[in-house]
């Protein structure tokens, strides 16, 4: 059989067809398991407290909201938007919400749950009237880059760090109920 090398350098075999995944908010006690995602090769399910303390964690951060996908419970990956920041362009880019970081598990890349967790992503924000989603992603990431372009983004700027990261865009049709505006 086949196998890909994953970082933690054990074999992952290759990709299998996603179970139907549910799409949820995270809640405190998924902490240690998102914090595993995060950090696949340290075992920090089992040693959450020692890593990184609940009240310092970007998952559980002042708004921040995680959704997290999981297939027969299991958690899969994980995408977190930032409400009520200040998007790079404020005229343009108002109502946007910005998709701050988002993460797949290695074995299920390529899977298309990372495209679910946007299409989660873009139907809540637009059920809370959000008009666009906004994101920073490193220039060195050309998979990245491809993989939000497929999903509607386009490269709109650079971010902060001009020279390291692009910020991408993308409007949210009617389809996801109405959250762009006249």
């Amino acid at each position: 059989m086949h196998t890909r090398s994953h970082p933690s350098s054990k074999p992952v075999p290759p990709h299998q067809p996603l179970p139907a995944a549910r799409v949820r908010s995270a809640a405190s006690a998924d902490f240690p398991a998102l914090l595993a995602l995060a950090h696949p090769r340290t075992g920090a399910a089992a040693n959450a407290d020692s890593l990184l303390p609940q009240a310092e964690s970007p998952v559980f951060e002042a708004g921040i909201e995680t959704l997290l996908a999981d297939t027969a419970g299991e958690p899969q990956g994980y995408l977190q938007l930032r409400w009520g920041g200040t998007p790079p362009s404020r005229e343009w880019m108002r109502e946007s919400v910005e998709l701050a970081r988002q993460y797949v598990s290695a074995h299920q890349r390529g899977t298309g749950l990372a495209a679910r967790l946007l299409d989660a992503a873009l139907r809540h924000a637009a059920a809370r009237g959000m008009a666009g989603m906004w994101l920073k992603v490193r220039k060195d990431a050309p998979q990245a880059i491809r993989f939000y372009q497929k999903c509607g983004f386009r490269i709109v700027g650079t971010g902060a760090d001009a020279h390291a990261s692009w910020v991408m865009h993308r409007r949210i049709e009617r389809a996801y109920g109405g959250g762009m505006r006249a």
